[in-house]
């Protein structure tokens, strides 16, 4: 009987400090919404926008939870409660640092093409502007396995990680063979030469050998 009030004890006290454990590690003073288009939802049904943060809005988080296979905050906005995707939401003061921002290039399915920057790491969301392949970018995760954040000057967005590198773009690659190629016909082509000469100086020698033997005249 001891050990079952014990055991009722622990689950009460685990039930009542869990809430307050999860708050603490999703709540910060330095949260800001990622980019603009972020939706805010009256509560866990996410069947109600109740708000779209600009980017870098201050929120104020106040818990967590798992819907589907996402994260939510629980946060307020301007006076306003509800929840955000965790992954629209950064807590350093200059995101590039908690975001670890990385250096890559452009990745095009073909040469001279474009790829295009998402407003939200979904399939089918709204293409706000393409990029040329080989243009340099700054990325980091955001959360998916599927997309990068994109940081730019002239409008964030998400790109697929797929369309990113950090070799070769495609256009560097295609110059990159062609240059090869072109470096193996040209030593081809010198081989061929070399050995067409060597085969008329081999004959030109064999052919005073033989004169030398004859006692005739050599041959021009």
């Amino acid at each position: 009987m001891k050990k079952l009030l014990v055991v009722l004890i622990c689950l009460t006290m685990l039930i009542a400090v869990a809430p307050s454990v999860l708050v603490a590690e999703a709540s910060g003073e330095s949260a800001y919404v990622l980019h603009d288009g972020v939706k805010m939802y009256s509560d866990a049904t996410l069947s109600t926008v109740v708000a779209e943060p600009a980017i870098n809005a201050p929120l104020t988080v106040t818990g967590s939870e798992r819907i589907g296979n996402e994260i939510y905050y629980v946060a307020e906005y301007n006076g306003i409660a509800g929840y955000v995707k965790a992954a629209y939401v950064y807590y350093a003061e200059f995101y590039d640092v908690e975001l670890n921002v990385k250096a890559a290039k452009c990745l095009a399915d073909k040469v001279g093409g474009r790829i295009n920057v998402y407003a939200s790491p979904s399939e089918g969301a709204e293409v706000l502007y393409t990029l040329s392949d080989g243009v340099r970018i700054d990325v980091a995760e955001c959360g998916s396995d599927e997309y990068y954040f994109l940081i730019r000057s002239d409008g964030n967005g998400y790109v697929k990680k797929s369309e990113v590198t950090e070799g070769l773009s495609r256009n560097l690659r295609v110059a990159l063979a062609v240059t090869l190629i072109s470096v193996v016909c040209v030593i081809g082509i010198f081989a061929l030469i070399y050995v067409q000469r060597n085969k008329e100086y081999l004959a030109a020698r064999k052919a005073r050998r033989n004169a030398l033997k004859k006692g005739g005249d050599f041959p021009e």
